[in-house]
């Protein structure tokens, strides 16, 4: 398993059904579970060319571990590079970026006021990126702050037409993996029931068996493994910003 340290370009999410049209619903959704992890702007847009006419593609960007990401409903969660300075960023910004997705895409929404979601993070398409950053508020309430967590990021020899749609070509899922003491675990979004112990999560050593057997996918080679480890710094904000949700939650 490699250092996730140069990863642009990869994509963290099921990238194979982007002709499905993604909700307005899964935009908020994920804009809940991204609550915690700090404030991301949605947008919406029309395609042009390759789709169908009038088709709404939905994205969420925001900031992790000093990289701007994008969530898109239909088609996963991508890296765009490192993240700006400046954020929330401003309206001409956030058109750049959609414009670098897709030149075609025209009547862009911009929305900064989300209601939240009441849907559970099972049913968010192809969220595997955003279900796992989710998961780490439930692993600071249930057990406190791990001592490791990063994220996995897989990526195949599977590619699409680029004409197909947005973001990078490669396919790609994402499993949070953690350590407690000496024990490690990890998530997968698709199997969010299974507690998995892991051997060890180690870079530059085989990947582990158990993530070896989640990483397997029909048809696709994997060609790469990624680690983003998480910092201290980071997992202590989220347990602020969760500790401050929390009790704003409750009864006065």
């Amino acid at each position: 398993m490699n250092a996730c340290q140069a990863i642009l370009g990869i994509t963290a999410g099921m990238l194979s059904s982007l002709t499905a049209v993604a909700s307005y619903e899964d935009a908020v959704l994920a804009h809940y579970e991204l609550s915690d992890v700090g404030e991301d702007v949605v947008v919406c847009g029309i395609a042009g060319a390759n789709r169908a006419p009038g088709e709404k593609e939905y994205f969420d960007f925001f900031r992790f571990e000093g990289l701007l990401w994008c969530y898109a409903p239909a088609g996963g969660t991508w890296i765009y590079g490192p993240a700006p300075a400046e954020w929330p960023p401003s309206d001409q910004q956030v058109l750049k970026w959609i414009k670098e997705a897709d030149a075609s895409f025209h009547r862009v929404s911009i929305y900064r006021d989300v209601p939240a979601s009441v849907v559970n993070q099972a049913d968010l398409p192809h969220g595997c990126v955003v279900v796992c950053l989710a998961q780490i508020s439930q692993l600071l309430i249930k057990s406190g702050t791990p001592d490791e967590v990063g994220l996995v990021l897989f990526s195949y020899d599977s590619q699409r037409n680029p004409a197909e749609g947005i973001g990078p070509l490669v396919v790609g899922h994402s499993i949070l993996v953690y350590r407690y003491q000496d024990k490690w675990f990890c998530f997968d979004p698709q199997r969010q029931d299974a507690l998995m112990p892991l051997t060890q999560v180690t870079v530059g050593a085989p990947l582990d068996s158990t993530l070896k057997t989640l990483a397997e996918r029909p048809n696709c080679r994997l060609e790469h493994a990624r680690l983003l480890r998480i910092s201290r710094r980071t997992l202590d904000g989220l347990d602020a910003t969760l500790t401050w949700r929390l009790l704003a939650s409750r009864p006065k």
